[in-house]
């Protein structure tokens, strides 16, 4: 994986700028973020511009830039929509079958020993990234990172499963954000040699109504599958939710495969 911060703290860090913008009120909702990573920033200060491109009546839509030292290294559109739009129908997707989330002080264990039948989280390897480190993960869906398995009949490879912060947090759209591209790719599941997969763009829609201080830190169960690895470029589609069903939000992600050398 890519060196340098994860697409979704990056991410995360742009929600809470939108949200601070004075037209961000109680009556309007973050409702998509679609973010553009030009060049991976090192650890420091960004500097973030939020222009409002137009102030509707229904949507609000802003342009964010993310500077550092002067160089443009992320920009990014959001939407914000009025809280009371009118309802023709509701559908949603069903959750997928995980089981229940292991305990918050659940034993953590090794990959070689991680069983998720038996209720524990996954020791992240030294490998991993600084942010999955932060993070408890109890797989659920896929085979690991270089199975080595392939891609069988053109199948979409999948993974993920329960997510919680080591420091619990309470859920607000920067730590779905966060959430949102904290599990390592879909697309590295079947491969048998270590490769990367920097992000070009990541999009996330926020899909449930959250109270203005987020709802109480709780497991989140997170579901990522890559449909089409063409040209040495990957897509890759996600799916939030709380233990209860709720959806949180969905996400689509265009990376790059890299093989490390």
């Amino acid at each position: 994986m890519s060196e340098g911060p994860s697409g979704g703290y990056l991410a995360a860090i742009l929600v809470r700028a939108v949200l601070a913008h004075p037209e961000s009120s109680e009556n309007r909702a973050l409702c998509a973020l679609t973010a553009n990573y030009l060049k991976s920033p090192r650890a420091g200060r960004l500097d973030i511009q939020v222009h409002v491109l137009r102030s509707g009546h229904r949507i609000v839509r802003s342009a964010i830039t993310a500077r550092q030292d002067g160089e443009i290294m992320l920009t990014a559109t959001a939407a914000l929509s009025a809280t009371n739009l009118p309802e023709t129908d509701e559908w949603r997707p069903v959750p997928p079958d995980a089981g229940e989330p292991p305990p918050a002080r659940a034993r953590e264990v090794s990959a070689d020993r991680y069983r998720p039948s038996e209720g524990h989280w996954l020791l992240p390897s030294a490998e991993l990234p600084p942010v999955i480190h932060r993070a408890k993960l109890a797989p659920r869906f896929g085979s690991g990172r270089f199975s080595g398995i392939g891609s069988p009949g053109g199948a979409a490879p999948a993974t993920g499963g329960w997510i919680w912060l080591r420091e619990p947090q309470r859920i607000d759209p920067a730590y779905v954000a966060l959430c949102a591209d904290l599990w390592w790719p879909a697309s590295l599941e079947p491969l048998s040699k270590p490769t990367q997969a920097p992000t070009l763009e990541l999009a996330i829609h926020f899909r449930a109504r959250l109270p203005e201080r987020g709802l109480p830190a709780a497991p989140v169960l997170g579901r990522f599958q890559a449909s089409a690895a063409i040209g040495g470029l990957v897509d890759e589609d996600g799916a939030l939710f709380l233990a209860d069903g709720t959806l949180l939000a969905q996400s689509r992600q265009l990376s790059v495969l890299l093989p490390i050398e």
